[in-house]
């Protein structure tokens, strides 16, 4: 995870070290495929150009779901491939930082849940609207997986019982923003 999260942290500079560094800003809407729920958020971005063909930078896109409070909140690595001057390919491996905990206690038992985000990776595609030299509008499609690791733990009588899973959940996301260069 410290890996992970250095790489991060290292990638704006990489990005800002290349030719023609951007910032993107924008809109997500989304929906997820298991709880068949509705998502919205936004995204922001920052990357570079290594070359005519391929971008490279680090992204994060809060994404609150319909009746959850919580929202996803994936931190990634934004790798895109331009397929002709308006078309891109988006992969997005990265981590998921949402945490949820909760706790139960009556008079016989007590339960303590807690839910981690892991892995986080996104892959679409995205076109650029240009506006003017250094401005564009951006849409985006992408497939989201989410995956979660689960711990929980109950007592009763004086007994603890441990439990831990995985879990994944998926959405698609339609995005609109704007690029300035």
């Amino acid at each position: 995870m410290r890996k992970l999260l250095f790489l991060f942290l290292l990638a704006p500079l990489c990005s800002m070290a290349q030719n023609k560094p951007y910032l993107e800003v924008g809109g997500v809407g989304g929906y997820y495929f298991k709880s068949e729920t509705l998502a919205y958020g936004a995204s922001i971005g920052l990357n570079g150009h290594m070359n005519e063909f391929l971008t490279i930078g680090v992204g994060f896109m809060p994404l609150w779901e319909e009746k959850v409070k919580k929202p996803q909140l994936p931190v990634y690595g934004d790798v895109r491939i331009r397929l002709d001057k308006r078309a891109s390919l988006m992969l997005q491996p990265g981590y998921n930082l949402y945490k949820n905990t909760s706790n139960v206690t009556t008079s016989t038992f007590s339960g303590k849940g807690e839910v981690k985000g892991g892995f986080y990776g996104g892959a679409g595609i995205a076109f650029d609207f240009p506006v003017t030299p250094n401005t564009a509008l951006y849409l985006h499609a992408k497939y989201n997986y989410f995956a979660f690791n689960n711990e929980a733990s109950v007592t009763v009588g004086g007994n603890t019982t441990n439990s831990t899973s995985k879990t994944n959940r998926d959405a698609l996301t339609l995005g609109v923003g704007l690029r300035l260069q």
